[in-house]
Parts: C-alpha cells; structure tokens; sequence
C-alpha cells in the first residue's frame, strides 16, 4: 500500500476539476474558498478540508510558534509511527519469507488478527496508512511555511548586533548593581549612625 499522488489543488484550479471527476459517483464539491488537501492511497481517497481562513492564520504566526507547532506535529507524527508498529508487531502472524528459513515459532489464533481483518477487511492497515500520511503532510505544510533561512552576512551581521546589544545591557546591568550596592552601604551608615548616637533621635522626637 504505497502513496500514489498527494496534491495540494486551489479550488477553481482544473486539477481540482479533474480531481473531481475521477472520484465520480462520489464527486469533490469544492468551494472557492477552501483549500483541500487530497490523499490518494491505494485502495483509499482520503481528503482534508481545511479551515477558509488556515493561511492567513498561519501568516499571523510568530516564527517561535510555527516551530513549537512543528515540534508538537512531529512528535505526533511519532508517536502514530509508533503505535502503527506495535500494532503490526503485535496483532500479525509469523510469515515465511524465505524458503531457507523456516518458522521456529507461532501465535495462538486469539493472538493475531485474521488475514482479511489484517489486510484491510475492516480497514486497519488502511486507517494507519491515512493517519500517517495525514500527519506528514501536515508536518510539510508547516515545514514549507517557514520562512527562509537569510543570507550567511546577514546572519553574521545580526549575531554581531546582538552581541553588542548584549554587552551594552550587561554594563547596564553592572552599573544597576553597583548603584545598589552603594544605596545599600549609604542606607547602613544611616540604620548604623542613629542606632549609635540615640539623643540626636530623641531630640529630633522631640
């Protein structure tokens, strides 16, 4: 089960026509202000219709959110490959692949799933293949929206901006503390001098 075509199509596009008539009798009705991502799977069309308003959306994003969006997209991405495995790994019988070797071991009936619920009878490998395929062309869109990397002297030029911006607030900083550091020594010679000599504090009291 391999990924045919997977086609990022405009709605008024003729793509998106001859789209829709190859999925005849169940035709893509597509609006002027949607984009579709559609998924042609073997033995599967998976299409996603996503939100009108999802590009402008997406424009509006900060640079650290797209990759915090990216990051949580892969991890998904990972965590389905992995469940996709265990489900392969668990739920299928030994299969001779080589006439060389031999099965030395075998799984009890209520172990396994069938041939036809395992091939796709109730679509199992079918709803794995789609959510995998979903979540990577996800993971491409967000990948394809980010922008692009500037040029090496303008990186170089920015690092060294930044420098001096950081070396200009730490001397700021130095300077903050040092002023600290004398209101405080001023402030004790004070506490101290009138714990030192009580009349003057009795008079003023008075």
């Amino acid at each position: 089960m391999g990924v045919y075509a997977s086609l990022w199509l405009q709605p008024d596009s003729e793509s998106a026509a001859a789209l829709s008539s190859y999925l005849h009798p169940h035709p893509l009705t597509l609006s002027l202000a949607e984009t579709v991502l559609c998924l042609i799977i073997s033995g599967l069309v998976q299409s996603l219709v996503l939100h009108p308003h999802s590009s402008v959306m997406l424009q509006e994003l900060s640079h650290m959110d797209r990759i915090t969006q990216l990051q949580d997209e892969i991890q998904q991405l990972l965590t389905i490959m992995s469940s996709s495995i265990a489900y392969l790994t668990s739920r299928a019988n030994f299969v001779q692949v080589s006439q060389e070797i031999p099965i030395t071991k075998s799984r009890n009936p209520e172990k396994y799933d069938p041939p036809d619920r395992f091939e796709g009878h109730t679509k199992n490998k079918q709803e794995l293949v789609r959510d995998l395929i979903v979540k990577a062309k996800q993971v491409e869109y967000l990948i394809q929206s980010l922008p692009e990397p500037d040029p090496e002297e303008k990186q170089v030029e920015r690092l060294q901006a930044l420098e001096e911006e950081m070396a200009q607030a730490n001397a700021e900083y130095i300077q903050a503390v040092n002023r600290a550091k004398s209101l405080h020594a001023q402030i004790c010679d004070v506490l101290r001098n009138m714990l030192d000599e009580p009349d003057i504090v009795k008079d003023e009291a008075g």
